[in-house]
């Protein structure tokens, strides 16, 4: 089984040149499903490949591919949009018979970190960033050893492993530009998942075109959705009370409550207090 370029190279003359470096048929690439969490439907990314694409066909200087061959397959490990700038160039009619590549020999935890740590391409996002982190941390590697990886403090590690516990529907905001990574992972570890939502969505109901410390600010007044939450809870715990009377010598009520309408309870006073934050 071949695992190196100059292996490939020997039984693939043809398609596979050798001079100052490799360079190889572009369509003999192979992308590795999943392996770059970038959106390909994202408009920033569509506009990096076709500013990619027009630097191949006027000739420009476009930085090598970076590959591992695997199997007897080049396979991507930095350079996906290039990839996709090049077929399209293709596609449209130009010739393209040979692209640059360079050999990275690292492990699978080494081709994973690459992607954080290259330079080339266009950056990913916050998101984007914690889900390879999270790739580096399921091989094993702890917050240190990630972060000694990567360039980065082992905080900023934990900080973005922590993004990916946020709710689908706030992580959905933030890739649609709608809140920041940093902002709403600050309203999540403040407020929860439910209610930092909430506030997020709130924000936007206002008529705001991002959610920012200012806009979640100004949410002093109880909205229809506060106030229909605040009462789902406390209906909650309303039957609690039905029959209870004040002790004659204290004054005091004591009664019994179950584990779960207490926790109704704790969200509607957590909730109500959350009314007055700055």
């Amino acid at each position: 089984m071949i695992n190196s370029l100059k292996g490939f190279q020997k039984n693939n003359k043809e398609s596979c040149a050798r001079g100052d470096g490799f360079s190889i048929d572009p369509r003999l690439l192979v992308e590795q499903e999943n392996f770059n969490p970038r959106d390909y439907n994202d408009p920033d990314v569509i506009e990096h490949i076709d500013r990619l694409k027009h630097s191949y066909i006027d000739g420009r200087y476009v930085p090598a591919i970076i590959v591992s061959v695997i199997d007897s397959e080049v396979v991507i490990r930095e350079g996906h949009c290039r990839r996709h700038a090049i077929l399209k160039a293709i596609e449209e009619g130009h010739d393209i018979k040979r692209v640059r590549v360079e050999e990275h020999k690292g492990d699978e935890v080494e081709q994973v970190a690459l992607i954080l740590t290259s330079n080339d391409g266009l950056k990913l996002k916050a998101l984007q960033r914690a889900e390879v982190i999270s790739r580096l941390s399921a091989y094993g590697l702890n917050d240190t050893e990630i972060s000694k990886k990567i360039g980065c403090t082992s905080t900023q590690v934990a900080r973005y492993l922590t993004m990916l516990k946020m709710p689908h529907e706030l992580k959905e905001l933030v890739n649609v530009d709608k809140i920041s990574a940093t902002y709403a992972l600050q309203l999540f570890d403040k407020y929860g998942a439910k209610l930092a939502t909430e506030k997020a969505k709130t924000g936007l109901e206002t008529g705001a075109k991002k959610v920012t410390p200012k806009v979640v600010n100004k949410q002093k007044r109880l909205t229809p959705k506060m106030t229909h939450h605040i009462n789902e809870s406390l209906l909650a715990i309303s039957d609690v009370f039905d029959t209870k009377v004040p002790d004659d010598y204290t004054g005091n009520l004591k009664i019994t409550i179950s584990v779960e309408k207490f926790r109704a309870l704790e969200e509607a006073v957590k909730f109500i207090e959350t009314l007055g934050d700055d």
